[in-house]
């Protein structure tokens, strides 16, 4: 295996997760939403959609074939190919099969909404597709187990890719303190 094409990996799929903590942290609850909305609605509404096609293509990317016309890519693909004929090599396969099949939804709304201007889509469809969380849960499930069998493998010390700790003072919910803080102070003022 190369080690500099898993560490990469290894980094992107972090990346994604520190994303979707910070989509969850804003977007994760009524109350949140609701806070956003009432301090700048347009701007969040931008944000939100923003954050959910980001994600959405940064797995995306990492689910891709290896190889697209002639060009190479490094993916998770890439790292089911170094493991061939290893111990690992079928399950790997599996996992990444199971990886796909699980973001087809996403795909779908990749490839109508995001990459192209689907006719039917464009005309039939006004919204966005908000990621379903169990959809995302599952992914990440995914994630842990495939990268934890590479590491597992190659004697790495194996990473949580599920769970990540963020400084109060730099995470979403210091801006929703904030924002409630306020919210409070506009509402005390106009009684």
């Amino acid at each position: 295996m190369n080690i500099e094409h898993y560490q990469i990996i290894k980094n992107d799929i972090l990346s994604i997760r520190a994303s979707w903590e910070k989509f969850l942290q804003l977007f994760g609850s009524e109350e949140s939403v609701e806070l956003l909305n009432f301090f700048s609605s347009q701007c969040f509404g931008f944000f939100q959609k923003s954050l959910n096609d980001s994600i959405i293509l940064s797995i995306l990317k990492l689910l891709d074939s290896y190889k697209q016309g002639g060009n190479n890519n490094l993916t998770l693909n890439t790292l089911v190919i170094e493991h061939k004929d290893t111990e690992i090599d079928s399950k790997l396969q599996t996992i990444y099969s199971k990886l796909k099949e699980e973001s087809e939804s996403l795909r779908e709304y990749r490839n109508k909404k995001l990459a192209h201007q689907d006719h039917v889509t464009k005309l039939e469809d006004k919204t966005f597709l908000s990621i379903g969380k169990v959809i995302i849960e599952n992914i990440f499930d995914l994630f842990q187990e495939f990268m934890n069998e590479i590491e597992d493998c190659n004697g790495i010390t194996k990473c949580n890719y599920k769970s990540m700790i963020f400084d109060i003072n730099v995470d979403c919910k210091s801006l929703l303190f904030k924002i409630e803080d306020y919210k409070r102070m506009k509402e005390s003022m106009n009684h």
